[in-house]
């Protein structure tokens, strides 16, 4: 995990900062944790070394490790920094969950990105509603990651609806549309779409859309006006709005931890 910068202990939850710092770059012996573990990198990098594979860890990078999974990086750019979160057994069994990181994987690549922003966030603040706001944001994330993994009597309209929305993330769709390709009617596609989702058919958009923006902030050196309107929203307050929902963070912040 490299050296710890900042470090809270909520109870079956760990947060961390992991910083390098110095002029060569750095290298990790071969190490494991005792728990479920996520990290992302804020900025800088390093290349991710496991028994078979072999990840680039960019900024806006998510990895996830089963307990006691060797592991090793390489190659870590001075000045990198990553936050990472790490979930005993007992908090899992406390909520009776069942998920492991593979599960994690194949959820939402944008939901585990805002997921450890928010626990950046959350580790910064430390005040006494932070532990509230991670387990909340992490139970959340676990429940459905878990679902998706464990559920087999998924309906074949949600890989439909799924391509569409992410085909056309920018253009206007009306729930007609939605409800033809899914075949039911819009009012049951509305209530069923948060079982599947893990949130409405608007939040999902709104989702969709703010990665793209987190992309071009990571890639791109245009205002943030620019990118607001790139990402379709109608302006940039309500870009503010809604990557501050889902991040913690405005978009101002983010450029300026060098999340690019």
């Amino acid at each position: 995990m490299g050296p710890v910068a900042r470090l809270n202990d909520m109870g079956g939850i760990i947060t961390s900062l992991s910083c390098y710092h110095g002029d060569a770059p750095y290298d990790e012996h071969l190490h494991c944790h005792e728990t479920l573990h996520l990290s992302m990198v804020l900025q800088g990098g390093n290349i991710e070394k496991r028994k078979i594979k072999q990840i680039d860890c960019l900024p806006g990078t998510v990895t996830f490790y089963d307990a006691w999974e060797p592991h090793y990086s390489v190659h870590i750019i001075p000045g990198s920094c990553q936050v990472n979160l790490e979930i005993a057994d007992g908090f899992i069994a406390e909520y009776d969950l069942s998920v492991r990181s593979f599960a994690l994987e194949k959820s939402n690549p944008a939901d585990t990105r805002f997921l450890m922003l928010k626990v950046y966030r959350e580790l910064l603040v430390n005040d006494l509603d932070s532990s509230l706001s991670v387990t909340s944001a992490l139970l959340r994330a676990l429940y459905f990651s878990g679902k998706a993994a464990s559920d087999q009597s998924v309906p074949n309209w949600v890989p439909l609806v799924k391509e569409m929305l992410h085909d056309r993330w920018n253009d206007h769709i009306t729930l007609n549309e939605l409800g033809l390709i899914a075949s039911l009617h819009p009012a049951n596609l509305s209530g069923y779409f948060p079982k599947y989702f893990g949130c409405t058919i608007g939040e999902y958009r709104r989702k969709l859309k703010i990665e793209k923006a987190l992309e071009l902030i990571k890639t791109s050196s245009v205002s943030l006006t620019t990118i607001a309107h790139r990402a379709g929203f109608a302006d940039q307050s309500h870009f503010t709005r809604a990557c501050k929902e889902l991040t913690g963070w405005n978009p101002k912040q983010l450029r300026a931890m060098q999340f690019k």
